[in-house]
């Protein structure tokens, strides 16, 4: 983390100088002097109300904005192949290559262009507003230019922060995994790695981009290339429910927290006997490109803000499995991650959990939107899937796995039940 400092901008300071020559010029129109000492005395009272008034609009706290990033780039997890893949669930797991998958990038820079305070009435508050770039490579971000031109904030209950960034971003990096490469043999996976390349950005929006062929991306090495954001085109804002009160002359800490361990996904093109393409349709079936803006869409984000400091991150792999409650040799399985940040007392503050795939076979999709205790575990809820984590208790020894946990399947899920495991692969505690 950067503890960025910030230079705080000044109350202003009220006097009771204001220019008489107002009092005596208005004068010159009166000819009554008892009405002259009535307006006099009127004025001057309004003037003392109005100053008062205006130091009391103007109170204000001084905020600093710190982030940090999480970036394990390919040590993220063991790729799928090499995997030591859990084996005591009620069910055996299918488990299949890909069309897609996912890693963390080398870095990603993206373009922030305003970030915003939600009052309790609703008003939002700019505290910052411009152009600047930040370059996201591993735990410290450089906050400074922001801090440097906070705008001043005033007291009271905050129950959002918006933030505002550009609808495209450049990523350098790579993914690993057991690609499917022959679409008439969807079980059948071969080991690859592709590279991002300046020349093969794929708009979102526009649906244009990419390559006719996986084969460009294969070799080595990684170049910095443009990635959309937002598949509407337009500047991306994400919103984060909070619960802080800003007090008179405190110095509140805001905290941004850049997840990339999911945000550079890779489709290779070969996904040819389905009615749409992958990741979403009306994204091109025939096209291999890189992409995240599958992730930032629909409660999804791969960002966090909160109010203090964490006290601990946490990053899991995830696996899970689907199964059909009828027939539970027809399942399907997948693996994930998931992030969660607590406060040094072991508070939740923050958390994302995303597939390696952008389909459903996931113990969940999206920001953690609810993290409710359940004596001493918790019941996990994400914002796309909608579903339900149950009797979640985190772990203290990276390497180590969770028991069996069961998870609420998504919705075009009917009649089926969702087990998944969860392995702690880092851990700031």
């Amino acid at each position: 983390m950067v503890p960025a400092v910030f230079k705080t901008v000044g109350c202003i300071v009220c006097s009771g100088r204001f220019d008489s020559s107002l009092i005596r010029n208005f004068h010159y129109f009166q000819k009554d002097a008892g009405m002259k000492k009535i307006l006099t005395t009127g004025i001057i009272f309004i003037v003392i109300i109005f100053l008062i008034t205006s130091c009391s609009m103007f109170r204000t706290a001084s905020l600093t904005i710190n982030s940090i990033g999480i970036n394990l780039n390919n040590s993220r997890t063991p790729d799928f192949f090499t995997d030591t893949l859990p084996s005591d669930f009620s069910v055996t797991p299918n488990w299949q290559p890909h069309y897609i998958s996912s890693n963390a990038p080398e870095y990603l820079k993206i373009t922030v262009t305003d970030i915003s305070l939600i009052r309790e009435n609703g008003r939002r508050q700019s505290v910052w507003s411009g152009e600047k770039e930040l370059l996201i490579d591993g735990p410290n971000v450089d906050m400074s230019d922001i801090n440097n031109s906070l705008k001043a904030v005033s007291p009271g209950l905050v129950t959002e922060v918006e933030i505002t960034f550009n609808s495209t971003g450049k990523v350098k990096g790579s993914v690993a995994d057991n690609f499917i490469l022959d679409p008439s043999e969807p079980f059948t996976g071969t080991p690859k790695t592709y590279y991002t390349k300046s020349g093969y950005f794929y708009n979102a929006w526009e649906h244009t981009g990419g390559a006719s062929s996986d084969s460009v991306f294969e070799s080595g090495p990684a170049e910095e290339m443009e990635i959309s954001l937002n598949p509407d085109g337009e500047n991306w804002t994400v919103s984060f429910p909070v619960n802080y009160t800003i007090l008179e002359g405190d110095s509140p800490e805001l905290t941004l927290l850049f997840d990339l361990n999911m945000v550079l996904r890779f489709y290779n093109g070969r996904y040819l006997n389905a009615e749409y393409g992958q990741p979403n349709p009306p994204d091109p079936k025939d096209k291999a490109f890189f992409f995240a803006h599958s992730i930032t869409v629909d409660g999804g984000s791969f960002i966090g803000a909160f109010f203090g400091e964490p006290g601990s991150i946490q990053g899991y792999k995830t696996y899970a499995v689907i199964y059909d409650i009828s027939d539970p040799s027809n399942n399907m399985a997948g693996t994930g991650w998931l992030t969660l940040v607590y406060d040094a007392q072991g508070n939740f503050l923050s958390g994302q959990i995303y597939g390696d795939d952008d389909n459903s076979i996931s113990a969940g999709k999206g920001v953690i939107v609810d993290y409710t205790l359940n004596g001493g575990c918790a019941d996990i809820t994400d914002g796309i899937m909608g579903g339900t984590i149950y009797n979640f208790q985190p772990l203290e020894t990276s390497g180590n796995t969770t028991p069996v946990l069961s998870f609420d399947p998504p919705s075009n899920f009917p009649d089926h039940a969702g087990e998944a495991v969860f392995r702690l692969m880092l851990n700031t505690r």
